[in-house]
């Protein structure tokens, strides 16, 4: 804190960790991100994700400093943060841009409930061990249902989270794919079916198995 002040920085410290050094400003947690430059984490994922939640809508950069053990997502070594974070304000540190999740959860008449994520939105049954059914739909367009005990969704960086517990693959954050048109498309005549329609029955996705549901049936 001292070294920050003497630079001609105020740090600013949320009023829900309970800490108050000399010199700090102290704000409510959702008021972090309109108050700071840049969000300093101490700790390891967990407190990072806490603090892309308080401040990305306000576009403030992240420096996480790994205090934790495994921590894919604060980069820093603890014996280099004032180096880093000294370079972190003069703007000697590349900034790389990591895409969340907006999920939009709608029930009845009421009013819809917008949460956002870095890591993953996952679906599941609940405190029931039962599977459940899910319904998949690209822009709008109905693709399969599915019966699960669940669905992850993740993003890049959530991709080594609870997405590679489960099988998943791990996508690389940065990792870009290129795919234009060809010049010279097929020309073919256009079914009457929608490529969904077509997937779904050849593939039989979303299709029950019958098998053993009518032992000792007629």
């Amino acid at each position: 804190m001292p070294w920050l002040l003497a630079q001609g920085h105020v740090p600013v410290v949320t009023a829900e960790d309970q800490i108050s050094p000399a010199g700090c400003q102290i704000v409510p947690e959702d008021e972090l991100g309109a108050a700071i430059d840049v969000a300093v984490v101490l700790g390891g994922d967990g407190t990072m994700l806490r603090a892309a939640r308080l401040v990305s809508d306000h576009g403030r950069p992240v420096l996480g400093i790994n205090l934790g053990q495994l921590g894919f997502l604060v980069g820093f070594a603890p014996n280099n943060a004032k180096q880093s974070l000294a370079d972190a304000l003069a703007g000697a540190l590349t900034q790389t841009r990591r895409m969340r999740l907006a999920v939009t959860f709608r029930r009845g008449g009421a009013e819809p409930v917008i949460r956002y994520a870095l890591n993953d939105a996952v679906l599941h049954q609940g405190a029931m061990a039962r599977l459940v059914e899910i319904e998949a739909f690209v822009d709008g367009e109905f693709v399969a249902s599915y019966r699960a005990d669940g669905l992850i969704v993740a993003t890049p960086t959530g991709s080594t989270a609870y997405n590679m517990a489960a099988g998943g693959p791990i996508v690389l954050p940065g990792d870009v794919v290129e795919i234009t048109a060809a010049a010279s498309p097929l020309v073919m005549f256009a079914s009457k079916q929608s490529f969904f329609d077509v997937m779904r029955d050849k593939l039989h996705w979303g299709a029950r198995s019958d098998k053993g549901a009518r032992k000792g049936g007629t």
